[in-house]
Parts: C-alpha cells; sequence; structure tokens
C-alpha cells in the first residue's frame, strides 16, 4: 500500500476514525493530522500514525472473516442461504454505548468505526448475491422497512 497523503485519509476514513479521534490516539492537535492530509503541506503522516491505521485495517479484516464464518455457519445449518441480512447503523455515540454488545464487554472502537466495518461487511455479502438491510443499532427502536 502507497505510503502517501491521500492512502492516510482513505484508509482513516475507511476505518471510520476521524481526524479528531486520530489526534486523541497520536497525543496532538486535529490541526496535525490535518496537514497532514494536506496536499499543499510539507508534513507527512508519522509511522506512529501508519500503525493505528494498519492495526485498525487488520482488525476490520478479521471481523469481517469472522462475520461470513458466522454466516456460512448459518447457511449450512439451514441448507440455504438467506435473501437478507440486517446489519446495525449507529446514528450516535450514545445509542452505540447503550445498544452495542462490544461497548459492553468494554472492547476498542467507537460507533464510526462499528458503522465502518458494517459497511465494509455489507460490500462482501452484497459480492455474494445475499441483500443488506439497515436497521438502527438500538433494538428497542423498531427498523423502518
Amino acid at each position: 500500500m502507497s505510503r502517501n497523503k491521500e492512502t492516510f485519509r482513505a484508509v482513516r476514513e475507511r476505518v471510520g476514525i476521524t481526524q479528531a479521534a486520530m489526534a486523541r490516539m497520536m497525543g496532538v492537535s486535529q490541526r496535525s493530522v490535518r496537514y497532514w492530509e494536506d496536499a499543499d503541506s510539507m508534513r507527512n503522516p508519522p509511522e506512529e500514525a501508519w500503525s493505528i491505521l494498519d492495526d485498525a485495517l487488520r482488525e476490520q479484516q478479521r471481523g469481517i472473516a469472522f462475520a461470513l464464518q458466522k454466516v456460512d455457519e448459518i447457511i449450512e445449518a439451514a441448507g440455504d442461504e438467506p435473501d437478507a441480512v440486517t446489519l446495525p447503523y449507529w446514528l450516535s455515540e450514545g445509542e452505540y454505548l447503550q445498544w452495542s454488545t462490544d461497548s459492553r464487554l468494554g472492547a476498542a472502537g467507537d460507533w464510526r468505526m462499528a458503522n465502518a466495518n458494517n459497511m465494509a461487511l455489507a460490500i462482501r455479502l452484497e459480492e455474494r448475491g445475499i441483500t443488506v438491510r439497515w436497521a438502527s443499532g438500538n433494538p428497542a427502536r423498531p427498523s423502518k422497512a
């Protein structure tokens, strides 16, 4: 993977890390992260920032592989591929913290990262011909079809 400003921003957005979150993780200002991504700036993302993105991307890929394995187990047990799968889409940090299994288990990440992971999973499911439906992550909120 090319280590340029465009790739840095694309991967950061792909894994759902905001500039503010990256700044917090790095202990720098959000302005520093903006400079790393600014084509007119001479500043480049430091190796530690790339390491954070590399780790987040690996974690996303592990999560997708795990989810696809679970789908395969369900297909094997049912003997047929589902027409559709419903994935949660978190509308806010508060909703994620209240309703996410990951947050209750103290898992790393935030609601934007969870949404990015589910969007990446949706692409893989749709490649297999499985329709993806989105629902609020809050199980108490009825989903509108």
